[in-house]
Order: structure tokens, then sequence, then C-alpha cells
């Protein structure tokens, strides 16, 4: 199944299980991180069951990042706000709902239990991020990949692919990184520029959010270069996609360079 394919397959099947009608009008529909599922493809691609495994993982990573959407703050006066607020409120609880629900079925205590503790360990570790101040980014930068691929290391475990772990958190938080630098530069602001400017980044200046993404970006990258471990066999496709972004983006700056001379 081609990757285009392979989203959409498990998009569908990630929103028909937490299709909510009252939700659906009146919130934004939940992102799915497609890295997150290219990811949890390939450790699960050797189980039978792994559309449930997938689907139950994604919605509840989904439910995890729906409650980073409440506001710290904001007005009490403010009805439409905190109506809004409040039903995000319950729909990080209800897509948890449908997590157990969906591991019920399969009647796989183990894979709760594993899933469980990933779900504690992310927690906490949101906890220790977002209310504290960091003096550098590479230190943030490595406590903040730990809730990226606290989940994903857990499943990683649980399929016996502990020796490719280091290379698939450097993956998953190149791609986060990807993204978010992808929609700084649509002027988009997100969760993730706020907790940089809030517990990063000291004068809160656009000029410097962006620096600071494409530092954490560039050592992201730089970690997976010179990576020499050995991978378990189904961590090709990882590599595989990495090194065509790499052949993408030099032959696009290679363009570009081009493109400039010859406008001189």
């Amino acid at each position: 199944m081609k990757s285009t394919q392979l989203f959409n397959y498990y998009k569908k099947l990630i929103h028909k299980n937490i299709k909510n009608d009252y939700l659906s009008a009146n919130l934004e529909k939940p992102v799915v991180e497609e890295y997150k599922l290219f990811a949890l493809d390939t450790i699960t691609s050797q189980h039978l069951q792994k559309d449930n495994y997938i689907v139950s993982t994604m919605v509840v990573q989904m439910a995890l990042n729906t409650h980073d959407q409440i506001f710290k703050t904001f007005p009490k006066s403010d009805n439409q706000i905190m109506k809004k607020q409040q039903l995000t409120v319950l729909a990080g609880d209800f897509y948890s709902g449908i997590y157990y629900h969906l591991l019920a079925k399969a009647k796989d205590i183990s894979f709760v239990r594993i899933l469980a503790k990933g779900i504690n360990e992310l927690t906490q570790q949101k906890a220790y991020v977002y209310y504290r101040d960091f003096e550098h980014s590479e230190t943030f930068l490595a406590e903040y990949e730990k809730i990226e691929t606290a989940l994903l290391n857990k499943v990683a475990a649980y399929f016996k692919m502990e020796q490719g772990i280091d290379y698939l958190d450097k993956w998953i938080m190149y791609k986060k990184l990807k993204l978010e630098w992808s929609k700084f530069q649509n002027s988009e602001t997100t969760f993730f520029h706020q907790l940089l400017l809030q517990n990063v980044i000291r004068d809160n200046s656009m000029i410097s959010l962006e620096d600071v993404l494409l530092t954490m970006l560039n050592q992201t990258k730089k970690s997976i270069k010179n990576y020499h471990g050995e991978l378990p066999p189904q961590f090709d496709v990882l590599k595989q996609d990495f090194q065509q972004e790499m052949r993408k983006n030099n032959f696009l700056h290679i363009n570009s360079v081009l493109e400039e001379g010859l406008s001189k």
C-alpha cells in the first residue's frame, strides 16, 4: 500500500471510530499526525491485528494532543471561549474512552498496560517541560523529544523493536520539527511555537523563534545522518523516507542557487 493510500485508509478508520456529531459541529476536526501513522505501520508491519494497535495508539495520542489545545488562562467573561475550552476537555476525554473501548475489544491486556505506562510517562514529562524555563534550546529539544516519542517507544518495545528506538526517536522528532518549520513559514502559530516563545526564547521575537526552529531542525537532521547503529529490517522504510527527503532538499537547494545566479 502506497503512503498516501495508507494515510487515507487509517484516517478513515480513526475518524470512523471517533465520530461524534456534536463535537464535529462545534470543534475543528482533530489532526492525525501522518508521520506517527507511518512509524506505527512500520513497527507493527508483521502483525495481523496491526490496524487495532495503530488506531488505538493514534486515538490516545489525539486525546493527549487535544488536551494541549486548552489555554492556561483565558477570560472567564468570554462565554464562547469557555464553552470551546470545556468542549475541548470533553473531546480529549471522549477520545480516551474510545481508546479503552478499542483495546477492550482486542482483549490484549499486556498492550493496554504498556500503553498506559507510556501515557503516564508522557503526562509527567509534559508537566516537567510545559512549566519550566530552559536556558538552552538543546536541553528543551532533548526533553520535548520524550513527550513526542513516549507512546511510540512503548509500542516499539512491545513489538521487540528496542534496537531501533534511538533512530525512531530522531526520525519522529525530525518530522515534527519539519512540520513546525513549515507552519512557521506559512505564518501559522502552533502550541509548539508558543511553548518555545514562553519557555526558551527570552525576547519573544519571531526572528529568534525562526533561528531556534532552524537550529533544532538541523541538529536533529545531523543526528539522523550520523546514526550508525544497527536497525531492524522494518526500519529500512524510515531510512529510505529520510534519504528521499534529503535528496529532494538538495535538488531544491541546487535549483534555487541556479535560479538566483541566472537572475543576476
